[in-house]
């Protein structure tokens, strides 16, 4: 991903190929109670920077009104905005090419992990197939996979927890490890068999690789420092602009939607670090393609 991005401390707990909540034996649930508070943080994150920046502009342009009443009139006059122009416009310049790498940097994060759960899922069937060729041997290590597909094809990864936030006193084991040691104990009795073991074995540790990858990737978010720069170059604009208005309730209103436009658009920006929750929730047609797949005897 682009350097510029930030890291934030907040991060969530994407699973591929993992289970349903905590069972007996120690078996990870895929979203902690700690990663669902923070998908929580993360949402009210992007609600809370949109409600800022909105104040933030809609307060510099109420702030350059009331400070062009208190100005001479000869230095709100034609001329002085002409001069003014010019600074604006190259603020508006800065600005939108910050907006610009901003809306790469949410789209590029966006698409790849829309790429790895498409490419999870193309495993999933391939895993599937593998196991299908293996014979009735590897009927119950399907039927497990099977079930961990479920839990994972409706793509709702932010979910309620009713479990404790204790730590667990039992070992944590993900449903991909589970897997993999399911189909490790098969014995295979001719070489066929022992290559689709070896195949198999190999994509589910590409499994728990995309795993890993798509929770590391989770702590990505937007850059602050590009972000207060924009607030800050929109609000220069947005003030000045004020300070030149006329002054009557449809420049107010006019006012109040370019500062919804603006939050609105810093609130999209930071859904987009959120595929599998939120307002910009990826598809869920991959894993449900994988799912009907999986499903046939």
């Amino acid at each position: 991903m682009p350097s510029m991005q930030y890291r934030q401390p907040l991060h969530r707990c994407t699973p591929i190929c993992q289970g349903q909540p905590p069972l007996e034996n120690g078996t990870a649930d895929p979203l902690e109670p700690d990663g669902a508070r923070r998908l929580i943080s993360i949402a009210v994150n992007a609600i809370v920077t949109a409600l800022i920046v909105f104040a933030v502009v809609l307060g510099a342009t109420l702030l350059g009104s009331s400070l062009g009443r208190r100005l001479p009139t000869n230095q709100v006059s034609g001329e002085t905005w002409s001069s003014v122009s010019l600074g604006i416009g190259f603020i508006s310049t800065m600005a939108a090419i910050v907006l610009g790498l901003l809306v790469a940097s949410a789209k590029a994060s966006y698409d790849t992990k829309h790429d790895e759960v498409q490419t999870a899922a193309a495993k999933l069937v391939v895993l599937d197939r593998t196991l299908r060729q293996y014979g009735t041997e590897a009927q119950p290590v399907r039927a497990l996979l099977l079930d961990r597909v479920k839990s994972v094809a409706s793509m709702r990864w932010l979910r309620a927890d009713e479990a404790s936030s204790g730590s667990r006193t039992a070992p944590v084991t993900y449903g991909y490890e589970q897997i993999w040691l399911a189909v490790r104990t098969l014995s295979p009795t001719n070489d066929v068999q022992r290559g689709l073991q070896a195949r198999a074995l190999e994509i589910i540790d590409q499994l728990g690789q995309m795993r890993w990858l798509l929770t590391t990737q989770s702590s990505e978010g937007i850059s602050i420092p590009m972000l207060v720069a924009l607030v800050a170059w929109l609000a220069v604009i947005a003030g000045c602009a004020g300070v030149f208005a006329p002054r009557h309730r449809t420049m107010f209103v006019i006012a109040l939607l370019c500062a919804m436009a603006v939050s609105g658009t810093i609130f999209l920006l930071m859904e987009l670090y959120d595929p599998f929750g939120g307002v910009m929730r990826m598809s869920s047609a991959p894993m449900q393609t994988a799912l009907d797949v999986l499903s046939q005897p």
